[in-house]
């Protein structure tokens, strides 16, 4: 009992903030963000603070903000923990070194998730033009699926980086890229299966800024891509990927519809999201996806 008392009243910890290296991490991470800002302004046909403070797009704030939580996601895969360098003999070279991975494998995080946003324009909602819904429609159903799109990749390039560290740079960029356009593929036929399954026609309804339409199919992406970054993470066959894909995809489908009857017996989904547009039955179909998918992830 004694221990305990002890433990609850120890300050372990909460002064870490004075360490230097917790310090050089916190600027990097800022840094690392205006960068992400700067490239999405850049690559972008519209201007993030004129968007955001001048026209208050909803829209392009949902998308900018699951951005960046995407390059938090891919930062916080590469950053040495604290203890690692605590416990370096070499404290000030495994810092600088650190700090130059993280710094250079979030560029090419921030890189491939501009790619996830062309392929998503082009290739995810290709019945109409994406920029101009989020820009002139200001349209909040298009920027959830954007950030479902930005989420998912991140999760996918995360557990890309998290494997092998033996690899040398070139190796693990190989098979970073690797995983990411194989699994953006398979994002982009998940769309295609979504559209098939989902009962009514997705393109046309989130082209009608119908938000609970764009909630419910982002959310689904990245449930999808909770699944697929689970078997990243603890297997490297390319086959098992597709054939995992396939499973999971059946599971969440099955399990979302089960859930839908279980919560909301009388209801009918279809009529509340494309009738009534109720974002908080999509809230619910999109948690109980993210829901089932990681608890897939733990039995992997």
């Amino acid at each position: 009992m004694n221990a305990i008392i002890e433990s609850l009243f120890s300050t372990d910890g909460a002064f870490i903030v004075k360490d230097f290296s917790m310090l050089a991490y916190f600027a990097l991470a800022i840094f690392l963000f205006w960068i992400a800002t700067a490239v999405q302004n850049l690559l972008a046909k519209h201007h993030l603070q004129e968007e955001l403070t001048k026209k208050d797009n909803k829209a392009i704030a949902v998308s900018f903000s699951a951005y960046l939580l995407s390059v938090a996601l891919i930062q916080l895969t590469i950053m040495g923990s604290e203890s690692e360098v605590q416990d370096s003999s070499n404290y000030k070279e495994f810092l600088v070194q650190d700090l130059l991975s993280t710094f250079v494998w979030t560029l090419i995080g921030i890189a491939m998730l501009q790619i996830a946003r062309i392929i998503n324009e082009k290739y995810m909602l290709f019945a109409f033009c994406t920029d101009k819904e989020l820009i002139e429609d200001r349209n909040v159903g298009t920027g959830l699926v954007q950030a479902g799109s930005f989420i998912g990749s991140a999760l996918i390039i995360r557990a890309s980086l998290s494997g092998d560290t033996s690899f040398t740079f070139t190796e693990s960029l190989f098979l970073v890229l690797l995983y990411f356009f194989i699994t953006q593929l398979i994002l982009v036929f998940f769309g295609r299966i979504y559209q098939k399954i989902c009962g009514y026609d997705l393109h046309k309804e989130i082209e009608k800024d119908n938000l609970a339409a764009g909630l419910s199919f982002g959310g689904a992406i990245i449930g999808i891509s909770i699944s697929i970054s689970g078997y990243i993470m603890n297997y490297n066959s390319i086959f098992g990927l597709f054939v995992w894909f396939i499973i999971s995809s059946i599971i969440l489908f099955i399990g979302r519809f089960l859930i839908d009857r279980l919560i909301l017996p009388s209801a009918k989904i279809k009529d509340e999201i494309v009738i009534d547009q109720n974002w908080g039955v999509s809230a619910i179909e999109a948690i109980g996806f993210i829901g089932l998918a990681l608890v897939m992830n733990a039995l992997l």
